[in-house]
């Protein structure tokens, strides 16, 4: 009776590594990575192109945007390369002031609402933990130590500074600074993260309207 039971451990064990090997076989691992959904780039005015990542139903830029016309073709006021570097514009795209951030957005898509934002931060861990699995890992574009980078999201933001009101630029490399609209649209928000930390902070400011400030820009899709 032992021995048969023996037997019977040994074959479902046999069973559940040839499973596992199965799934390993048909591209299913454990790796959060693997689980990115892309969609289609989306193509700007220009003809750049983005890549795009589909999380929780929703499409959102993959990339920073970095056009220089809005939807309709015209020449933009407030979008600008970091330092006036166009190496950096190439790198991290261009920071945007929020009227520009609006008038830039493509045909169907938009800059994403405060609780859109508020949801992909809790999805991947809250304000406290979200920023890990949010940033682009490693130390290319974001300085080090670039705390808890895995981007298992596959949303690979920036550390692409941002511009004051002052019209100086800060921080490339140390915050990834991002514009949202609040209020249905009526109010700027921002979300930002940092080198140092997988913190995520969350706010809305309408001084940021006329301020002049710049942030870089995701898009989501309609």
């Amino acid at each position: 009776m032992k021995r048969k039971q023996g037997n019977t451990v040994l074959v479902g064990g046999l069973l559940l590594v040839i499973l596992l090997f199965g799934c390993k076989m048909n591209g299913e691992t454990d790796d959060p990575a693997d689980r990115i959904v892309y969609d289609s780039p989306l193509i700007d005015a220009e003809g750049n192109s983005y890549r795009t990542v589909i999380i929780d139903g929703k499409t959102w830029m993959a990339d920073n945007f970095n056009g220089t016309r809005g939807s309709a073709g015209q020449a933009l006021q407030g979008g600008f390369a970091y330092g006036n570097n166009m190496t950096h514009a190439a790198a991290y795209g261009r920071l945007y002031s929020w009227t520009a951030a609006n008038e830039a957005a493509p045909a169907g898509w938009r800059l994403p609402s405060f609780a859109e934002w508020e949801a992909l931060i809790a999805r991947f861990g809250g304000t406290a933990a979200g920023g890990g699995p949010l940033k682009e890992a490693g130390t290319s574009r974001w300085f080090s130590p670039n705390t808890g980078a895995t981007n298992s999201s596959g949303f690979s933001a920036l550390g692409g500074g941002f511009r004051g009101s002052d019209g100086i630029f800060y921080n490339l490399g140390e915050h990834g600074s991002y514009w949202g609209a609040a209020d249905q649209g009526t109010l700027p928000c921002g979300a930002y993260l940092y080198n140092t930390s997988t913190q995520v902070s969350l706010d809305s400011n309408a001084e940021d309207r006329e301020s002049g400030i710049a942030f870089a820009v995701r898009y989501i899709k309609n």
